[in-house]
């Protein structure tokens, strides 16, 4: 049995021209409550095995593939679809590849001010990259980072590789980037800057630049006096990571707190020197948070076999009224 077969059908005017033709109701819904599928299930459970697809699972427990469907309708996590159903070996890893394959991730850990005695100049000792100023250095949080054109770019290499930008994360104080232009981009011990791809407009360089110049007067990095950065001052503005990943998937998901209970905790707290709340080993990886989710759909609440027809005349009888 099609699930959409069960569905009523509306006259519908596709192209607004008058000419009505029946289309079903994909918009209807039933809700679990509303079925009582507590009264047909009694949380019974099935597990399911490597490779097995929905109708594969409905043919071992109701002798045909047709109650498919039922599994989405009392697992509130299968709601959302089929990509919600429990993924094999294969196809795990093939959706891990095809995700994070080309991300890398940087952490950067602010070094935060113990004074407030004046404003750093900018030059080789910027303060975004000298260590005994009494400024925020390698800062991105509230930074803008959402342009296509924006790259991050490796200073101490000569061939000058670059990444694209996808985000910055505050919590995680993570920058996840991709599509790297060199296979050693990732590096603990690399310095980098912003730059732009070369494709980018004047325009648009200097709509971030006078974002970026605002940003870092807010940080205090730049005195309020100074003028719009022009995109050689890019070079100034360096910034050093607390780690580097070249695969995302490896990277920290969350950090952990040292102590019970356990709980989730930002970077600043987790790593910081002045916090140490927790260290940068005691995480969930990507690939640990990607694994642990595709586990917990493993096991499904299904109908007992005894009461799938009455269910399914139960659910037809609701979407049709």
């Amino acid at each position: 049995m099609a699930f959409f077969q069960q569905f009523p059908k509306i006259q519908y005017d596709l192209q607004e021209t008058k000419d009505f033709t029946d289309r079903v109701d994909i918009f209807r819904h039933v809700d679990v409550d509303t079925l009582r599928s507590d009264d047909f299930s009694t949380y019974i459970f099935y597990e399911i095995q490597d490779g097995e697809r929905p109708d594969i699972v409905s043919q071992k427990l109701y002798k045909t593939p047709d109650y498919y469907w039922t599994f989405f309708i009392i697992n509130d996590f299968l709601q959302d679809g089929f990509n919600q159903w429990y993924k094999s070996y294969i196809d795990f890893h093939r959706g891990l590849e095809q995700e994070y394959g080309d991300h890398g991730a940087f952490i950067f850990l602010p070094n935060l001010p113990t004074s407030a005695t004046g404003i750093a100049s900018a030059g080789g000792d910027s303060p975004l990259n000298s260590p005994e100023n009494d400024y925020t250095r390698d800062m991105m949080s509230g930074l803008d980072l959402d342009y296509d054109y924006l790259r991050f770019l490796r200073v101490d290499d000569a061939a000058e590789p670059t990444a694209k930008i996808e985000r910055f994360d505050n919590f995680m104080l993570q920058l996840i980037t991709h599509d790297a232009t060199a296979t050693d981009f990732y590096d603990t011990n690399g310095i980098y800057r912003f730059a732009f791809s070369s494709t980018a407009t004047q325009t648009q360089k200097d709509a971030w630049l006078d974002i970026y110049t605002s940003y870092l007067k807010s940080i205090n990095a730049i005195s309020a006096d100074v003028d719009t950065l022009v995109e050689s001052d890019l070079s100034t503005y360096t910034y050093r990571p607390h780690r580097a990943y070249d695969e995302l998937i490896n990277a920290p998901y969350r950090f952990l707190s040292a102590d019970s209970p356990i709980v989730d905790i930002g970077a600043y707290d987790a790593i910081h020197p002045n916090r140490a709340l927790g260290s940068i080993t005691n995480i969930q990886t990507w690939f640990e948070y990607e694994y642990d989710k595709n586990e917990s759909r493993k096991k499904i609440r299904y109908v007992l076999p005894a009461f799938i027809e009455e269910f399914v005349e139960t659910y037809q009888n609701l979407i049709n009224s």
